[in-house]
């Protein structure tokens, strides 16, 4: 699904006004970071997905969508989630100009907060960009909701097209052209060139692809959890796992199994063998890894962020299917804070381990349609 600057609009609104209103850097109860604005857009940026994963992925899977006006209604609120806790990103939907809040903001039991509104679906969308390893979720009372994992790439210009076109106009072009014949004694475009003339014309700044709608209990469960101090190790190949063309001397030979105590189907976490052998730290976790015929995979050689493994026939990790060869497994530490909150983390390529939940949720959205059809 493309990401564009005419589905974005309000989306960037609320970010500038987010960034107009902090006066300064943004930091404290909306992040432990100082950013300026082009860092806060980086961060914030990942909203926009929300209402096109809705409008493109879900919507049209509505039984009654096409003979009504289906709307998102995204949190466009600004609070300290410290004090009143974070609102679901989808607080409602607007059939027809009406309403229907999924969630609502006031009292509930001694507390002013947000809170569910009957028995409609409270919805989380987290959209990852490419580059980002790992699914992760913290513990913020998410039991009973929908997740929506998505991931994004967004292009390296993409606040390009919301500029106004007078910034870049021909005249300050010109006024950009350096005199060569003054300050370059020889000319070479491989080393040096002039400015590029900018291009406003893509109003494509994007895409966002659906990767699994499930229940928050269930990533919960299946996901490694980490309490706070405890930093997170986890598999850091660009493609999972690359081959490595020249292959190392063998220094030990151990059964990839004598490190690996199964949790269910065919999904491992490390033991206290790995944890001795390898790691050799105090609070680290290393998240838990899929793999298929793990009695073929065997390891050969171990240093302090890699492993070389020797595959015996065919064999499959997170999802990258290995063959008769050897393979070279880095890994990467997640640093965090001892006052950073409980956190949940899963490697982002073995998704396909969590229960899809569309079904269920399609269904209930279809339910309140109804209702609300009958009510009118």
């Amino acid at each position: 699904m493309e990401i564009t600057k005419d589905k974005s609009l309000k989306n960037i609104y609320f970010i500038c006004s987010l960034t107009q209103k902090t006066k300064t850097s943004m930091q404290g109860v909306l992040s432990s970071k100082g950013d300026l604005m082009g860092g806060i857009f980086d961060r914030w940026i990942n909203t926009i997905p929300e209402s096109i994963i809705f409008n493109e992925y879900i919507k049209p899977k509505l039984k009654y969508y096409k003979d009504l006006d289906v709307e998102l209604i995204q949190d466009f609120y600004l609070y300290n989630p410290k004090k009143v806790g974070i609102a679901p990103d989808v607080l409602g939907i607007k059939i027809n100009n009406k309403e229907i809040p999924f969630c609502v903001f006031g009292k509930y039991g001694n507390d002013i907060c947000w809170h569910k509104n009957k028995d409609y679906p409270q919805i989380e969308v987290k959209t990852l960009k490419v580059s980002q390893k790992m699914l992760t979720l913290r513990d913020q009372h998410y039991s009973g909701k929908f997740l929506i994992f998505a991931e994004s790439t967004f292009n390296i210009d993409y606040l390009l097209p919301f500029f106004n076109e007078s910034l870049f106009s021909q005249d300050i072009y010109e006024k950009l052209k350096m005199n060569n014949e003054t300050f370059l004694e020889c000319e070479c475009d491989e080393l040096i060139s002039q400015t590029n003339k900018i291009n406003l014309g893509n109003n494509k700044i994007g895409d966002v692809d659906v990767l699994i709608i499930t229940k928050a209990e269930d990533f919960l469960k299946k996901a490694t959890s980490c309490m706070p101090g405890e930093s997170v190790q986890y598999i850091n190949n660009e493609i999972s796992i690359k081959d490595f063309s020249q292959p190392p001397k063998p220094t030990v030979n151990i059964q990839l199994s004598h490190f690996m105590t199964r949790v269910y189907d065919n999904v491992y976490k490390f033991n206290d063998n790995w944890y001795k052998k390898f790691v050799k730290r105090q609070n680290v976790k290393t998240l838990d890894i899929k793999i298929e015929h793990l009695e073929n995979i065997s390891i050969i050689k171990m240093n302090k962020s890699n492993i070389y493994i020797k595959v015996y026939g065919n064999a499959c990790i997170n999802n990258f299917k290995l063959q008769n060869d050897i393979y070279k497994i880095e890994f990467a530490i997640l640093e965090r804070s001892a006052s950073s909150p409980k956190e949940y983390f899963m490697h982002k390529n073995i998704y396909d381990i969590l229960n899809n939940n569309e079904n269920d949720l399609i269904s209930s959205l279809n339910a309140i349609v109804k209702e609300n059809i009958n009510e009118n």
